[in-house]
C-alpha cells in the first residue's frame, strides 16, 4: 500500500533540492514578475535558485515546449514578463510553480509543476 503525502502534511526537512545546489546557493521565493526580474538583474555572488509562482504565456500552455518561455505575473497579463528558458520539452500548466536558476539574466527552468490558487495562498501565508 502506497501512502501519498501532500506538500502540506507533516514536518518538512529542507535539503539540497537539486544535485548542483551547493552551500553557497540561495533559494528565493517570488510571487510577482517584478521580484524575479530584480533577482535576474542583480549582481549577487553565488547561484540563486528561484522558486516562482506564475502563469506561462497563454499560447504556450497545454503543449510540450522547450526553448524560450515567457512567464507572466499571477495578477495581470501585461508586461513585465519573466524571460525563461527550458532545455527539455515540458507541458506548461495554467498556474505553475517553477524552479529555476539564474543564468545570463534569464531563468533557466529546472522543474515546473501545476499548482492551485489555494496552494499559492498557503505558501504566501507562510512568508507573510
Amino acid at each position: 500500500m502506497t501512502t501519498t503525502i501532500t506538500p502540506l502534511e507533516g514536518p518538512r526537512v529542507c535539503r539540497q533540492p537539486f544535485p548542483r545546489a551547493g552551500n553557497a546557493t540561495r533559494l528565493c521565493t517570488c510571487f510577482r514578475a517584478g521580484e524575479v526580474l530584480g533577482l535576474l538583474a542583480g549582481v549577487g555572488r553565488g547561484e540563486i535558485l528561484i522558486e516562482v509562482y506564475c502563469r506561462p504565456q497563454q499560447q504556450q500552455q497545454q503543449q510540450l515546449t522547450s526553448g524560450p518561455i515567457a512567464l507572466m505575473d499571477l495578477f495581470h497579463d501585461h508586461a513585465p514578463h519573466v524571460p525563461a528558458v527550458a532545455f527539455t520539452p515540458m507541458q506548461l500548466p495554467g498556474l505553475a510553480r517553477v524552479i529555476g536558476i539564474r543564468r545570463d539574466r534569464k531563468l533557466q527552468i529546472l522543474h515546473i509543476e501545476p499548482c492551485s490558487v489555494d496552494y499559492i495562498r498557503t505558501v504566501a501565508a507562510v512568508y507573510s
